[in-house]
């Protein structure tokens, strides 16, 4: 069953139980904008998301065309991923560079368009 690598990956990375349900809510979260976009995977057609759920940041991966949550990411918070993305802006140009400003309007002053 596919909602089995859901479930068992945030187990392992955030320690919390997901049902189908909460796979759907973050889903939505993320083909709404409510979080922030920090990749982009153009040849899979996946996104890395930071979303709010369940009262933390979530990292997520996405698939747009299916509306779909793939995975979920480990995420080790806003400092590592400022320390990573400027290490990678040389390499990879503007997307994380942009990543990292939506990321810090979400943890900052949760501008993310979504209530």
């Amino acid at each position: 069953m596919v909602i089995d690598h859901q479930r068992q990956r945030a187990r392992e990375r955030y320690g919390v139980e997901v049902v189908g349900s909460d796979l759907a809510w973050m889903a939505a979260l993320c083909r709404d904008g409510c979080g922030a976009r920090i990749g982009i995977d153009p040849r899979r057609g996946y996104e890395q998301w930071i979303i709010r759920w369940a009262g933390r940041e979530v990292a997520v991966v996405y698939e747009r065309s299916r509306n779909h949550v793939v995975t979920l990411a480990p995420w080790a918070g806003r400092e590592e991923f400022e320390l990573r993305a400027r290490a990678r802006v040389t390499r990879h140009g503007q997307l994380l560079a942009d990543g990292w400003r939506a990321l810090a309007a979400l943890v900052e002053g949760g501008a993310h368009g979504c209530a």
